[in-house]
């Protein structure tokens, strides 16, 4: 065991020193862009603030903003983003519990998400801010045991994690060191389970160490040695380990059955593990304004309290002229400037006056910004001119095709993820149902409460290694990104029922129900409005079957007044024969 933790801290030195490379550039953007991370090390550097270098807040602002809309459009509440349906939704292919458990589902999950302790907006945004300045962001999903709040999440401190990819180049290795005071290490893993240094700490008379500051290493990493027929948390698939770094003592082991670390970056070059962001790119130009609004407002004070020349007998040395606002530039009588031939004592030295040259660059440079963190095109509010329906949807499609990239990736390695990580817990934890015939089943019959199943068809694909359902995302973001297939299958719509008035056999081509379930999906709209396939053809027997009974009474209904009309036919027949 000292040997493995000995191997897991070299490696994190090793992921460390990958991450070192990247330092100089993290500090310049948490200096211009994320201020409160400034000083972007694992071992944080006590000091003042550098707002003393920073002149102007372009950047930061544009970064908030962006990460606020790009939350906005992915996540704008737990209700509004996503839905679960069954894996298959072929009318043949699924039974109607699939659908019954998937509206479940759909109750029990943004329930959950919603709830104020469970942090998730808290993290979403704090992760997508991240992303959006350091290029990598990520969230902490876990478990509580609690069925009031069984879910809480946290963001990942970009500066204090380091990462290594699997095959497939996602992020499945994480590293992250923590500081504790002594009584926090104590209370969390036990006074039996520190190391002999700590405890000596925590037990020192008039408590005069529970203060003192300890890192700790936790590694989440694959397990490389495990047996899968056990059901030990240390023989789960993802290893949980805590470390004191400084005693090399190993604190807790424990595992996962799946990644409870949600990674992702905003771009990545191939061959890289960090990711890039849009305030890389912009840095050359942040940097630009910061010294163009330092000389300007520099310049400005000089206008305001310009230096002035100031007739001495003393001798000027030293070869250096004091500069500034306000300045007095000592000159020698003999070497007076002014207009008279005699001089005057003192005169003012002409400044820039007409900065107008220094106007016009710092807003094309606020400008340029802006464009690096796609303002234009996530937060166009602008309703300064009347547009036709068209002309909205060539806008539209026009910020799709600036954002559907970004925003797509988004969704894939975070939002994703941990959905399917927050429905694997709430699955465990019976929110969904149980499965019928089982302990928990019998014990919910026993105390009077009517269960809910999980559903066959569930189970199914979940036996075949499928996850047994899929996500429809229904965020803004989503109902961007679908606007164009939207908009396709409404003309396509159209098109068969134009054609069906001169050849009416062309609807056999067309599947309707199929269209009305694709264009749910598409449009964002719950799926709450759209009964099971299996309700559906139950209501068409249902509709069928009134049909049949309903011509059989009116053919009946015939019969019998022909039956009548014929009798009465007869009657007069027989009436005329009399009379005759």
């Amino acid at each position: 065991m000292q040997d493995r933790v000995k191997a897991l801290l070299k490696r994190n030195e090793d992921l460390k020193k990958q991450r070192q490379y990247w330092f100089p550039l993290y500090e310049a953007l948490a200096r211009y862009v994320f201020q409160r991370k400034q000083n972007f090390t694992t071992d944080r550097a006590e000091g003042p603030f550098l707002l003393n270098q920073v002149y102007d807040s372009t950047a930061i602002h544009a970064a908030h903003m962006m990460a606020s809309s790009i939350l906005g459009q992915v996540w704008p509440n737990p209700f509004e983003s996503f839905e679960f349906v069954p894996q298959v939704a072929q009318e043949d292919a699924v039974f109607s519990d699939a659908f019954d458990m998937m509206t479940t589902v759909n109750e029990v999950m943004p329930a959950n998400l919603a709830i104020p302790e469970a942090g998730v907006m808290t993290s979403f945004g704090e992760a997508i801010l991240d992303a959006v300045v350091f290029g990598t962001g990520g969230i902490v999903v876990q478990e509580t045991g609690d069925i009031k709040v069984p879910i809480v999440c946290k963001a990942v401190d970009a500066k204090c994690a380091s990462y290594a990819e699997n095959e497939h180049g996602q992020i499945d290795t994480v590293y992250q060191e923590k500081e504790f005071t002594v009584a926090t290490l104590v209370q969390r893993y036990g006074l039996e389970n520190v190391s002999e240094k700590i405890r000596k700490l925590y037990e020192a008379p008039d408590g005069k160490h529970l203060d003192e500051k300890v890192k700790v290493l936790h590694v989440i990493e694959p397990r490389r040695e495990r047996n899968p027929l056990k059901l030990g948390n240390q023989d789960m698939p993802f290893a949980s380990i805590h470390i004191e770094i400084d005693q090399k003592h190993l604190l807790l082991e424990s595992g996962y059955e799946e990644n409870p670390v949600i990674i992702f970056r905003f771009w990545k070059n191939v061959g890289e593990v960090l990711g890039r962001s849009p305030a890389m790119d912009a840095l050359a130009d942040i940097r630009a304004l910061n010294k163009l609004v330092e000389i300007f407002e520099k310049t400005g004070e000089m206008g305001l309290d310009p230096p002035k020349l100031v007739a001495t007998d003393d001798i000027v040395g030293a070869g250096k002229i004091p500069w500034g606002p306000g300045a007095w530039i000592a000159t020698h009588k003999s070497g007076l400037t002014g207009t008279d031939k005699g001089g005057r004592a003192i005169e003012p030295v002409m400044t820039v006056t007409n900065p107008s040259w220094a106007i016009q660059q710092i807003s094309n440079l606020r400008d340029n910004i802006q464009q690096y963190f796609m303002l234009d095109k996530l937060t166009d509010l602008s309703n300064r001119s009347r547009q036709t329906l068209g002309e909205a949807n060539i806008r539209n499609e026009l910020r799709q095709f600036m954002t559907g990239p970004m925003l797509t990736r988004l969704i894939v390695e975070l939002v994703g993820p941990f959905l399917d990580r927050c429905f694997n817990i709430l699955l465990q934890l019976g929110a969904f149902g149980v499965i019928e015939g089982s302990r928990q089943d019998m014990q919910l019959q026993m105390a009077g409460i009517s269960p809910k199943y999980i559903s066959q068809d569930f189970m199914m694909h979940r036996m075949g290694g499928l996850k047994g359902y899929r996500i429809n995302y229904i965020s803004p973001a989503a109902r961007l990104m679908k606007l164009e297939e939207a908009q396709g299958l409404d003309s396509l719509t159209q098109f068969v029922l134009m054609l069906a008035q001169v050849q009416p056999d062309v609807v056999h081509n067309f599947d309707f129900d199929e269209a009305v379930r694709t264009r749910q999906r598409l449009s964002g709209a719950s799926q709450k409005i759209l009964r099971s396939p299996a309700k559906v053809r139950q209501l068409r027997e249902q509709a069928a079957a009134a049909q049949a009974q309903q011509m059989q009474v009116a053919q009946e209904m015939g019969q019998a007044s022909t039956f009548a009309e014929a009798a009465k036919g007869v009657k007069d027949i027989g009436a005329a024969g009399l009379n005759l």
